[in-house]
């Protein structure tokens, strides 16, 4: 058993009794510290012996917290009890050397205390260490009206919450719902991003539905006036033409009827007598397919067929 004092600054009073029993098997290490005064006062690290515990304590009356630090040898990692004051995380890798990542106050990493200036659950798994971010989430509050986002290139930028805060909880700005419907206002789409801040669109080929109408294939016909693929020319409504070919978006459905139209839509049937008709020999080829085609004749007084390879065209 071992008894001690430690004498802290000039205050004789402030002189803590301490009692300390070594550890025994499996057991931890007792530390009793008996207050002999009304408060805490900062006091230099102490090591009492080569795998002993080492005993910090701090101003409580200036928010700050009792730590007591423990070696390798206790519980799993070094920084077993490092972020005692008020949620240890008991051997977690994310603080060995202190609890702040390259300079950010409080990394927020799981089991660890958000600190005064933590505007954000962000740890080095998510933004730091890492050098990146995951597109499309929320990073961190900069300040009451800044967020940082993840892009699509998984890299952090900088947005103004224009109209509204930035709320750590709701990992975003307030100034929208991200789920509200789009709206057109005037000619204008207006929606919601993501990251909480309304996005505002010109639109002048007119609004619809919260979205701007365009013509970007440039065949006259925009996307508010029923083009179904716009970023197919040969798409458009009243499409007459007939195609072998599927559009861009794999689609037989040029007239935008959303159901397209064979050209050639009949099996063969010669007519008694007349010997006239024409159609495919088998089952009827889809939009694209090939298959036997025949046109009815006569010949030597019977009634046949000539056959040929026909592609089936839709529109």
């Amino acid at each position: 058993m071992l008894f001690g004092r430690l004498s802290l600054g000039t205050d004789p009073g402030a002189d803590r009794l301490f009692l300390i029993r070594p550890r025994l098997g499996g057991l931890g290490v007792l530390v009793i510290v008996t207050l002999l005064s009304g408060c805490w006062v900062d006091f230099p690290e102490s090591r009492f012996s080569q795998d002993g515990p080492r005993i910090v304590a701090r101003d409580s009356g200036q928010g700050k917290d009792l730590a007591i630090k423990f070696p390798d040898t206790f519980g799993g990692s070094a920084d077993a009890a490092r972020d005692f004051g008020g949620q240890p995380d008991w051997g977690g890798a994310s603080d060995s050397v202190q609890p702040i990542d390259l300079g950010i106050p409080a990394d927020g990493a799981v089991g660890d205390l958000a600190l005064v200036g933590d505007l954000g659950p962000v740890d080095a798994a998510q933004v730091d260490g890492a050098g990146g971010c995951v597109p499309g989430t929320f990073v961190r509050c900069l300040d009451s009206t800044t967020l940082q986002w993840c892009d699509d290139a998984g890299q952090p930028v900088e947005i103004e919450c224009v109209g509204g805060e930035c709320r750590p909880a709701l990992r975003r700005c307030n100034a929208c719902l991200p789920s509200a419907r789009p709206r057109c206002v005037g000619e204008n789409a207006v929606s919601c991003a993501p990251f909480g801040v309304e996005t505002i669109e010109g639109c002048p080929l007119g609004c619809e539905a919260g979205a701007c109408c365009t013509d970007v294939d440039g065949d006259k016909v925009t996307t508010c006036g029923g083009d179904c693929n716009d970023g197919d020319p040969k798409v458009f409504p009243g499409q007459t033409a007939y195609f072998e070919e599927a559009d861009s978006r794999g689609s037989f459905d040029f007239d935008c009827s959303t159901a397209p139209e064979a050209q050639y839509p009949t099996r063969l049937v010669c007519q008694t007598g007349s010997c006239q008709g024409e159609g495919w020999v088998d089952n009827i080829a889809l939009c694209g397919a090939e298959g036997e085609y025949g046109v009815c004749r006569k010949s030597g007084g019977f009634c046949v067929y000539q056959s040929q390879t026909r592609l089936q065209a839709c529109r």
